[in-house]
């Protein structure tokens, strides 16, 4: 099952697996955390969120520069 939740600044895709026994279940939970991003990167990369920011040059001031006359 796939469960989707999202807000203003995000969302959380969680999937549920299960398995005949406890190993079998960690063994799959580790396999689908690691390649479910891959394959989404690599089958639907217009679906993964971006975040930009703009990095100005840090001023004199914000330096601590004092500059002298």
């Amino acid at each position: 099952m796939v469960q989707v939740t999202d807000s203003d600044s995000g969302m959380q895709v969680r999937i549920f697996v299960s398995a005949f026994d406890s190993q079998t279940v960690f063994d799959l939970r580790r396999y689908v955390r690691k390649n479910i991003p891959a394959f989404i990167d690599a089958h639907y990369p217009q679906s993964l969120p971006r975040r930009r920011a703009v990095i100005e040059q840090p001023s004199a001031i914000h330096l601590g520069v004092v500059e002298s006359n």
